[in-house]
């Protein structure tokens, strides 16, 4: 199966932005993992990274392709053995779902599932990149949906081409595929002889809300205008919100409603490698902050080793965690406050909390919605270890909307599901 690779000179001419990100981020020796599946985006996906570096001539052994079987659909057997068959030769890891163990999981919980099995994958074989198929109509769907729920910029953007994730400590997430439309990658597998699967399932607009925006609102949508025009509006904005993301020292407002009536509250991402003196000094005076010299040393420091701190300086509290450093000005103190407020579900659909916005899915009915304690445990690990753990800055942490029934946290809404008013 080696040759199917090979053709990498079509790919390349076909794809050169893409090619562009391999020699942006990858290096020979790197532990890479791509996730995938029998669909068009997926395939499409494996195709490019091991035809560049069949280009390359370099060694696959460390390229992992990562593929969940959870025996959900009749075709989910045909499917892995497809991908058995089709990657012989390459390092297939299969993740098999104990149906017995779980039998009924919804789709969030899959997902959860998947996400689960790829980071201890990741964390057990030293995983730089997780390559992953998200891609422009993806991009779409999402932005739609979380419009329906009012969103803000941050998550009408919702995906970025390299990104970090809660379930990952030191993989990056990349999306080489993310200015590729769905159409476009399924026409391009069928003209170029990618087989890949088509499920049934996205054609029904019942099924989730993603199908319904998909159907009765982007495709007319695409259909209306001319020449593919839809797609590569919404292509220009994101590239415009992308670059805005990627400007130097720029400081990120954040939602002021859950840090109690803050001033001001802003969070700059500053990747390892642009760590310096300069760099944080020029945020600070933007702020007009004048830390110490041994405060700007300590905070370097820490931010290279991603380690999650907090001091107070000149009334603002500056938060450290995982390359992400917070300022918010606000109460003092102000993140150790309990917030005692419950809810009881009594009903599915988007509900008011506090100064957030909760979609309810069914599992919920009949819960009670409420904050954080000091003491509690959520699977079997105290709370605060567990939001340390999937790099929730302190300051979130006790502002975090949680379900409870029968005495024992089931759900814990993290800050990815929140919506802020």
């Amino acid at each position: 199966m080696k040759d199917l690779f090979k053709s990498n000179n079509k790919l390349k001419n076909d794809f050169p932005n893409i090619f562009d990100i391999f020699e942006k981020f990858f290096s020979e020796k790197d532990n890479i993992a791509i996730g995938l599946s029998w669909w068009s985006d997926s395939m499409l996906l494996a195709h490019l990274v091991l035809s560049f570096r069949e280009e390359k001539k370099w060694n696959n052994s460390n390229v992992n392709l990562l593929h969940c079987n959870h025996r959900i659909r009749k075709e989910s057997e045909e499917e892995k053995e497809f991908l058995k068959k089709y990657f012989s030769n390459k390092n297939l890891i299969i993740f098999e779902r104990d149906t017995s163990k779980y039998p009924n999981e919804n789709e969030e919980s899959l997902r959860e599932r998947r996400y689960s099995e790829f980071s201890t994958f990741c964390k057990k074989n030293n995983i730089k990149y997780l390559c992953l198929w998200h891609n422009l109509t993806d991009r779409i769907e999402t932005s739609f949906m979380n419009m329906i729920r009012w969103c803000g910029i941050k998550w009408f953007k919702n995906m970025n081409l390299e990104d970090t994730n809660q379930y990952f400590e030191n993989t990056k997430i990349l999306r080489p595929l993310l200015y590729e439309d769905k159409e476009s990658i399924e026409k391009y597998c069928e003209d170029n002889d990618i087989p890949f699967f088509q499920d049934k399932t996205n054609f029904d607009t019942t099924v989730s809300i993603r199908n319904n925006i998909r159907h009765n609102y982007i495709f007319p949508l695409n259909k209306l205008s001319k020449k593919s025009s839809f797609y590569e509006s919404r292509k220009n904005i994101y590239s415009e919100l992308d670059e805005t993301r990627n400007q130097n020292n720029r400081l990120i407002p954040m939602k002021l409603n859950p840090y109690r009536n803050a001033s001001h509250a802003y969070e700059r991402v500053i990747p390892k490698g642009e760590i310096n003196w300069n760099n944080l000094v020029t945020v600070f005076t933007s702020l007009w902050i004048s830390p110490k010299k041994e405060e700007i040393s300590s905070i370097i420091k820490r931010l290279k080793n991603s380690e999650d701190w907090f001091f107070e300086i000149q009334s603002q509290t500056i938060f450290l965690s995982h390359e992400r450093i917070y300022f918010i000005k606000g109460k003092q103190r102000f993140r150790e406050k309990e917030l005692n407020l419950e809810k009881e579900i009594t009903y599915v659909w988007i509900q008011r909390f506090w100064n957030y916005q909760l979609d309810i899915p069914q599992e919920l009915i009949w819960t009670k919605i409420r904050f954080p304690k000091k003491w509690d445990y959520y699977k079997w690990k105290l709370f605060t270890k567990r939001a340390l753990n999937k790099k929730i800055p302190i300051f979130r942490r006790n502002s975090l909307p949680l379900a409870e029934k029968d005495e024992k946290i089931i759900v814990v809404f993290e800050p990815q599901h929140i919506i802020f008013n």
